[in-house]
């Protein structure tokens, strides 16, 4: 009897079932092969969450710019999709928002900090 668990393959939902073009379901895929390269693969719970994002900023955004996004956080090695960035580059985040990155534009007067 082999003594190492067997791997089971990574969940992958097929493109009918997420509903994602061809272009955005190649990011996923690849997305998908990154985490579990990470050793970080995805439960069905978490699986069925990450669909849902991506399928709600893919129709706020457009699916290549999710595409672009999900290729830009691997290539950066990053743990997660950072949908924040879809919305800084449209313009389209507020200012003063909790999630927003603040630049040192926005610390000029100095009364930020005690």
């Amino acid at each position: 009897m082999d003594s190492e668990k067997e791997k089971s393959p990574p969940l992958i939902p097929p493109l009918g079932e997420t509903g994602f073009g061809p272009e955005l379901q190649s990011a996923f895929e690849a997305w998908l092969a990154y985490k579990e390269e990470k050793r970080q693969a995805y439960k069905p719970t978490g699986l069925k969450s990450l669909v849902g994002s991506i399928r709600k900023n893919a129709e706020r955004y457009g699916e290549q710019e999710v595409a672009d996004l999900i290729r830009e956080c691997m290539a950066s090695n990053w743990q997660g999709i950072i949908f924040d960035r879809l919305a800084r580059t449209k313009g389209t985040a507020p200012k003063n928002s909790r999630d927003a990155v603040k630049t040192a534009a926005d610390y000029d007067g100095g009364d930020d900090f005690v």
